[in-house]
């Protein structure tokens, strides 16, 4: 696989950076500083991962049709998951919210009531 080792002095608030360091994958001589990088998209809650100046350790030819096809296919089901996250997090956010929606309600019934008598 990949050896990656978290870029501290090149990360930002909306930019998390890796450095490829190593691994199975990777070319073992190259003179590019291969890179992994997590970006925050402007004004959304989404981000973009990008792989910069990656050289596979396999032939072109035998990683375009073997090892590409698995990170694109990786890549997919990591996207997939981030999107039910999100769901489910939106779900939670909105239960909440009418929770404290209720409450405040009740609250607000039981001052108008307390001391009084239900007939």
């Amino acid at each position: 696989m990949l050896e990656l080792k978290f870029n501290d002095e090149l990360s930002e608030d909306d930019i998390v950076l890796f450095e490829i360091t190593g691994g199975s994958l990777k070319k073992r001589s190259t003179n590019k500083a291969q890179r992994f990088e997590f970006r925050k998209l402007p004004d959304r809650d989404e981000f973009i991962m990008a792989l910069h100046d990656f050289e596979p350790s396999l032939p072109w030819l035998v990683f375009k049709m073997t090892q590409a096809p698995i990170q694109a296919l990786v890549s997919r089901i990591y996207q997939v998951e981030m999107i039910l996250i999100r769901m489910c997090l939106n779900a939670v956010h909105t239960t909440i919210n009418k929770v404290v929606k209720y409450k405040s309600k009740y609250t607000e019934i039981r001052k108008m009531t307390d001391g009084k008598k239900m007939e």
